[in-house]
């Protein structure tokens, strides 16, 4: 499997990787999204803003399935939070990701439940799946809790990720061993936390 695009989360004015969540964050705005490559099976890349405490979507990136480029004329967009997207639609293979592009959003999310976050990638020795963006795989982890879209708790877990890749570079020769860091990494999140956490 490709490697998938990551979404991208804004914390404290640096951007981090969005790795997992509790929830699904529905974002969608009622467009069908659809995939164009393989690099973005889920058809739509979002990044996020936590700001004053509260989670935002600044940029959505999306297919619709009910775009058809040969009558793009009359086709109405949805309109998020009153912004209209900007269109990618001179060819139907012209290589460009999305066929619409929604920028400065600034769309309140009401999201409640829990996502992971990650930046600075570090690679100390071992390998792991080119298809995922694994949590424990960044300097830089925080579990960031939500309730109706509100901040409500920050955990920094790098130091935890920090013990889990010396672990995981111990083990890297030894499959029974490397399932065990992965239950590892599993009892530190929740059991139901979704996407590309490992």
């Amino acid at each position: 499997m490709t490697r998938q695009i990551a979404e991208i989360v804004t914390y404290k004015n640096e951007n981090y990787i969005f790795s997992g969540y509790t929830n699904k964050i529905s974002s969608e705005f009622g467009i069908e999204p659809a995939a164009r490559l393989t690099a973005c099976y889920r058809g739509f890349k979002r990044t996020f803003n936590v700001k004053e405490d509260h989670l935002y979507l600044q940029k959505l990136g999306i297919n619709d399935t009910n775009l058809n480029i040969a009558d793009f004329e009359n086709y109405k967009p949805v309109l998020i939070n009153g912004v209209s997207p900007e269109f990618n639609h001179e060819k139907e293979h012209s290589g460009l990701l999305f066929h619409m592009n929604y920028t400065n959003v600034n769309q309140p999310i009401d999201y409640t439940g829990s996502i992971l976050i990650g930046r600075n990638e570090v690679n100390r020795g071992f390998h792991y799946h080119f298809d995922t963006h694994a949590v424990w795989k960044y300097g830089e982890v925080f579990l960031l809790k939500f309730n109706k879209g509100a901040l409500e708790k920050a955990d920094d877990l790098s130091s935890k990720m920090e013990e889990i890749r010396l672990e995981f570079k111990k083990a890297k020769s030894d499959e029974s061993k490397l399932e065990d860091i992965q239950n590892q990494i599993k009892l530190v999140f929740d059991s139901k936390m979704g996407s590309d956490i490992y």
